[in-house]
C-alpha cells in the first residue's frame, strides 16, 4: 500500500513539475513579448534575440494586435544583427498592410548594416510568400537611393502606412558599402535562382544612380545558355530603361529564342525612346510575333511622340488581330489631342470596324475638339460615320 502511494506521489510530482515548467515557460515567453514593445532598448534587443534564437518570434507575436506587431519591429532594429534582418524579411508576410509597411522600414534599417544582412534581404526575392518577395524588392530599391532624402521619398511612396519618424532614421543608417553590393547580389539571384528571377528583375525598375552598374552586368547575362536567365535579363533591362541597351535588345528581338524575342519587344516598349520606334514598328507588323507581343509594341508606340508612330497605330486599327486593334486604339487615346486630325483624316474610306475604332480613340481622347468631331459625324450622309459618331459619344 505504501509503495502504491509513493508511486502516486511521484506521478503527481512529475505532473506538477511539467505543468509548472509549462506555466513558467508561458510566463517567460509572455514577458519577452511584452519587453519587445517596452521602453528599454537593451531589453527590446535581448528579447528579440532570444525569440529569434528559439525560432518563435513570429509565432509569439501572431496573436497581438496590428499596431503592437508594427511596434515590435523596433526591437529588431535595436538588435541590428544580420539575423534580425533575416527575421525582418520573414516578418514581411504579415497579413496586415500597415504592419508590412512598418516592417519594410525595419528591413531597410537592419538590412543595410552588413553584407550578410543584405544577403538575407536579397534572399527574400526567392521566398515562397508574395508579400516577402514584394517587400524585399522595395527594400532593395530604397537602399539603392543616393541620399536619405530620395530614400525617404521612395519609402513614402512604397509604404504609405509606415512610421516615417522611424523611416528617416532607417534610411540615414544605410551603408554605402551595402549599396554597392545590391546589384551584384541581385544579379547572382537572377543567375542561379529561378524562383527569384522575376522579383530580381523588378528591383531594376527603381535603382537610381547605381543603375549604371546594372547595364553591363545584365548585358553579360544575355550570353548565358539558360534561356530563363536571358529572359530575366531582358525583362530587367526593360525595367532599367537605359537607352544604351536598345541596340542589344533590338538584336535579341530577331536573333534569340521565341520567348526572349517576345520579352525583348516588351522591354523596348517600356523604354519607348525615339530610337525604339523602328524596332517596335517592325515588331508589330511582323505576323510571326504572337499577339501579346504585338499589342505590347503598340503600347510603346503610343509613348513615342512622332507623326509616323501615329500613322502606324492608325493603320493597326484594322489589324487582323483584335488585341492589336484594341492596343492601338488605347495607345492613340493616350497620345491625346495630337492625334485628332490624323484620326479624322483616316475616317474617309474607313471600313465599318475601323471607323468604330477611330471613334473609340476620339472618345478616349475626350477633348472638346475630339467630342466636337464625334458630334459632327452624326450629320454625315454615310451611315457608317453616323454609327461611329453615336458609338463614340456613347463611350
Amino acid at each position: 500500500m505504501r509503495g502504491r502511494n509513493l508511486n502516486w506521489a511521484i506521478g503527481l510530482g512529475v505532473v506538477a513539475l511539467i505543468i509548472g515548467g509549462g506555466v513558467r515557460h508561458s510566463l517567460h515567453m509572455r514577458s519577452l513579448v511584452v519587453a519587445l514593445t517596452g521602453t528599454s532598448q537593451p531589453a527590446r534587443a535581448a528579447s528579440a534575440k532570444e525569440l529569434v534564437g528559439r525560432e518563435q518570434f513570429l509565432d509569439s507575436i501572431s496573436a497581438e494586435k496590428a499596431d503592437i506587431r508594427a511596434r515590435i519591429v523596433l526591437a529588431l532594429e535595436d538588435w541590428g544583427d544580420p539575423l534580425a534582418a533575416k527575421q525582418a524579411v520573414a516578418f514581411l508576410k504579415d497579413p496586415e498592410r500597415p504592419v508590412r509597411d512598418r516592417v519594410l522600414v525595419g528591413v531597410v534599417s537592419v538590412g543595410c548594416r552588413s553584407a550578410e544582412a543584405l544577403q538575407f534581404v536579397a534572399n527574400g526575392l526567392k521566398d515562397g510568400d508574395p508579400h516577402v518577395r514584394a517587400g524585399s524588392v522595395k527594400a532593395l530599391q530604397v537602399m539603392a537611393q543616393p541620399s536619405s532624402v530620395e530614400a525617404t521619398r521612395l519609402l513614402r511612396l512604397l509604404a504609405p502606412g509606415a512610421d516615417f519618424a522611424a523611416a528617416g532614421l532607417a534610411v540615414q543608417a544605410r551603408s554605402r558599402q551595402a549599396q554597392s553590393e545590391i546589384v551584384p547580389k541581385v544579379i547572382k539571384i537572377i543567375l542561379k535562382d529561378d524562383p527569384g528571377r522575376a522579383s530580381g528583375a523588378e528591383v531594376f525598375s527603381r535603382l537610381g544612380p547605381i543603375s549604371s552598374q546594372a547595364l553591363p552586368a545584365l548585358t553579360a547575362l544575355l550570353d548565358e545558355t539558360d534561356e530563363k536567365v536571358r529572359v530575366a535579363a531582358v525583362v530587367a533591362l526593360g525595367k532599367l530603361a537605359d537607352r544604351a541597351s536598345i541596340p542589344e535588345l533590338s538584336r535579341r528581338m530577331t536573333t534569340d529564342s521565341a520567348q526572349v524575342r517576345r520579352v525583348a519587344i516588351v522591354a523596348l516598349a517600356q523604354i519607348a525612346a525615339p530610337e525604339c520606334e523602328p524596332y517596335l514598328t517592325s515588331a508589330v507588323k511582323n505576323g510571326d510575333n504572337d499577339n501579346e507581343a504585338r499589342a505590347q509594341a503598340t503600347v510603346g508606340l503610343g509613348r513615342i511622340s512622332s507623326t509616323s508612330s501615329i500613322s502606324t497605330l492608325i493603320s493597326l486599327l484594322s489589324d487582323y488581330d483584335t488585341k492589336v486593334q484594341l492596343g492601338a486604339t488605347a495607345a492613340l487615346a493616350r497620345k491625346g489631342q495630337v492625334c485628332v486630325d490624323a484620326l479624322l483624316s483616316a475616317l474617309a474610306g474607313a471600313s465599318h470596324g475601323k471607323a468604330e475604332r477611330i471613334a473609340a480613340a476620339l472618345a478616349g481622347i475626350g477633348s472638346d475638339r475630339a467630342n466636337a468631331a464625334l458630334k459632327g459625324l452624326l450629320a454625315s450622309s454615310d451611315t457608317r460615320m453616323r454609327r461611329a459618331g453615336a458609338l463614340g459619344l456613347g463611350w
